[in-house]
């Protein structure tokens, strides 16, 4: 499910086979849920969650996807 990052608001548009963070503790914030809560249940996470979070964001943030061959192969011919 894509999600604006900004607003904190899912934006109901299925991607398929690109897997996306769930914004919990932010989520969190956003509706108030009181720090010391979000602090201990951040605590409780596995390390390797907020690793994989950062690595999703940033797989997002990065550049698109490469052309496929069919697709370089068509700009070839065009002369582009």
């Amino acid at each position: 499910m894509a999600f604006d990052e900004v607003n904190l608001q899912p934006l109901y548009k299925l991607i398929i086979g690109k897997p996306g963070s769930s914004y919990t503790f932010s989520i969190a914030e956003r509706i108030g849920l009181e720090p010391r809560l979000i602090q201990r249940a951040r605590t409780l996470v596995d390390e390797d969650h907020f690793r994989l979070d950062k690595l999703l964001n940033r797989d997002r943030t990065g550049p698109p996807p490469a052309r496929t061959a069919r697709e370089r192969a068509a700009q070839a011919a065009q002369g582009k």
